[in-house]
């Protein structure tokens, strides 16, 4: 469910997962990039645009615009009007993608990162995170971070 424009609230903790990853991404040359990068699923077929997305070994393949085809991160920042959707096809996509390693949804209406990670091809670790870090891509970033700033502002829920 590919939709212009989000909740500042929304907008705020994708921003801080962005910028957490950059950062600590950076010293190995991965790429991170936000929601208007779009990533073609190939074992699936479709074309996807995640709230957030890293790949270390990036490769792009045509048609216009690029589409990032070695997605190993995906972040999604679930909102009341795509939640239903993120949480069943799009999670079933993802996990169908052999280059994704790390599938992760932030909430918006309270502290929650369900983070999931590949540890066989075929079998997931799920862990519910509600203080302390979340595991992503090999860093550890705080909740705090995560939420910085984003309590103050308006979601779509309220």
């Amino acid at each position: 469910v590919r939709m212009a424009g989000a909740s500042p609230r929304h907008n705020q903790i994708a921003k801080n997962v962005l910028v957490q990853l950059d950062v600590r991404l950076a010293q190995r040359a991965c790429f991170v990039a936000g929601s208007e990068q779009r990533v073609r699923l190939s074992e699936t077929g479709p074309w996807v645009y995640p709230d957030v997305v890293a790949s270390c070994s990036p490769r792009f393949e045509p048609p216009r615009p690029l589409s990032l085809v070695t997605p190993e991160l995906v972040v999604e920042v679930l909102s009341r009007t795509t939640e239903a959707h993120d949480l069943s096809a799009k999670l079933a996509h993802y996990r169908a993608c052999d280059a994704i390693q790390e599938i992760v949804f932030v909430r918006t209406g309270e502290r929650l990162v369900e983070h999931h990670r590949r540890v066989e091809p075929a079998r997931w670790l799920v862990s519910l995170v509600r203080d302390g870090t979340v595991p992503l891509a090999g860093e550890s970033i705080t909740l705090d971070a995560i939420y910085a700033g984003a309590a103050e502002l308006p979601d779509e829920d309220g």
